[in-house]
C-alpha cells in the first residue's frame, strides 16, 4: 500500500486558490486594521472550494455558523459562572443548535469559535467576537473573488457534463448486462462499474447543490437539470436490476426464446446514445422524448414476440428460475424506457 500519492491537478487548483486567498485575505485585514486577522486567512482556506458554487456555499455556511456561534458565546461570557465546565457545555449547545439549523458542515468551526471565547479569558469579549464576525466575512468573500478569477470552475458546468458522462454510462452497462445475459458469460466487471456508476450518481446531488449558489448558473434551467438528475438516478436503479440478472442468470436457456428482440432492445439503447449530449440538458424533456420513440419500437417488437411465446407455451419447459429472470429482464427494460417516457410529458 503506497503511504504517498502524486498529487492532481484538482488538488494543485484548490492548493493555489487557498495560498492566493490566504495571502489577499491577510493583507486585506491588516490594512482595514481589524483584530485577529489571521480569522481572515482561516476563513479563505475554508471557504475555498473547487467551483465557485461549492464556494459560495461553503461561505454561507461558515459566516451564519460564525454568527451563531459568537451569540451563543457572548451570551455565555456575560453570565456570571465560568470554567472549563461551562466551556464544555456552551461547545454542546453550539453543536445541537448547529445540528437543528441543519449548518453540520459548520459545526465544528462553530464549537471552536465558542470554546475560544468562553475557554480562554478575554478582557473585552464583545469587541474579540465582533472583531472575528468582521474577519470571517472578509475571508470568505476574498476566496469566493480569487475562485472566480483563479481556475474559475463552475458548478453547473460539471453538473452538465457529469450527467452526460452517468446517462452515457447507464446505457452502455444496461447493453452489456444484456449482451452477457444472452450469451450466458460471466464479466467480473460489470458489477465494478455499477458500483462506480452509483457512486457518481449520488455525487451530482451535490453538485446541483453547488451549482444552484451559483449567480446565472442554472437560473431557468433549474427544472430541466432536477429533471434530468432525477432520469439518472431512476435509469441508474434499473440498470442496477439488469445487472443483477445479468450476474444471477448467466446459466439460463430461457432468454434464448426472445434473443433476437433482445438483441434489437441493445441496438436501440445503443443508437440512442447519439442524442445524449450535455449541450442538450437545457431540455431534458425533449430529449427524454427523442429517446423514448427510439427505444418504444424495439420494445413494441419483444412484447410480441412474447405474446407469442405464450400463446405457443414455449417458456414451458424452462424452469420457474429461467422465466423469472425472462420476466424481470423485460419489467428492467419496460421501467428503463418509462424513465424517459415520463419526463417525455413535460415537452407536451
Amino acid at each position: 500500500m503506497k503511504l504517498a500519492k502524486a498529487p492532481t491537478r484538482t488538488s494543485i487548483e484548490f492548493a493555489i486558490k487557498a495560498g492566493i486567498s490566504t495571502i489577499a485575505a491577510l493583507g486585506l485585514a491588516r490594512w482595514i486594521g481589524l483584530s485577529s486577522p489571521y480569522w481572515a486567512g482561516v476563513s479563505a482556506v475554508v471557504a475555498t472550494a473547487g467551483s465557485i458554487g461549492a464556494s459560495i456555499s461553503a461561505s454561507i455556511t461558515r459566516i451564519l455558523a460564525t454568527v451563531i456561534a459568537l451569540l451563543i458565546a457572548v451570551g455565555v461570557v456575560l453570565l456570571p459562572v465560568n470554567g472549563l465546565i461551562v466551556a464544555g457545555l456552551t461547545v454542546t449547545v453550539t453543536l445541537i443548535v448547529m445540528s437543528s439549523l441543519r449548518l453540520d458542515a459548520g459545526a465544528r468551526l462553530a464549537g471552536a469559535s465558542t470554546l475560544l471565547l468562553t475557554a480562554i479569558p478575554q478582557g473585552d469579549p464583545l469587541s474579540t467576537a465582533i472583531g472575528r464576525g468582521l474577519n470571517v466575512p472578509l475571508g470568505c468573500i476574498v476566496a469566493v473573488a480569487i475562485g472566480a478569477v483563479v481556475f474559475p470552475h463552475r458548478a453547473v458546468n460539471t453538473l452538465r457534463i457529469g450527467l452526460t458522462e452517468d446517462l452515457i454510462g447507464v446505457f452502455r452497462l444496461s447493453c452489456d448486462a444484456l449482451d452477457q445475459w444472452l450469451d450466458s458469460t460471466v464479466d467480473p466487471n460489470l458489477e465494478d462499474r455499477l458500483h462506480a456508476l452509483l457512486g457518481d450518481v449520488r455525487k451530482r446531488d451535490a453538485t446541483y447543490t453547488e451549482a444552484t449558489y451559483e449567480p446565472g448558473g442554472i437560473g431557468g434551467r433549474s427544472d430541466s437539470l432536477s429533471l434530468a438528475l432525477e432520469l439518472t438516478k431512476r435509469t441508474s436503479r434499473v440498470t442496477r436490476s439488469l445487472v443483477i440478472v445479468a450476474t444471477r442468470g448467466h446459466t439460463d436457456s430461457a432468454q434464448r426464446l426472445l434473443e433476437p428482440e433482445f438483441r434489437g432492445v441493445i441496438q436501440a439503447l445503443h443508437d440512442a446514445i447519439s442524442d445524449i449530449d450535455f449541450s442538450l440538458w437545457s431540455d431534458t424533456p425533449a430529449l427524454a422524448q427523442r429517446i423514448h420513440s427510439k427505444l418504444r419500437p424495439a420494445i413494441d417488437a419483444m412484447d410480441a414476440g412474447f405474446r407469442q411465446l405464450r400463446e405457443r407455451q414455449a417458456t414451458a419447459p424452462f424452469s420457474d428460475r429461467d422465466v423469472e429472470h425472462l420476466l424481470h429482464a423485460m419489467w428492467c427494460i419496460h421501467a428503463f424506457n418509462e424513465s424517459f417516457a415520463d419526463q417525455g410529458l413535460e415537452a407536451n
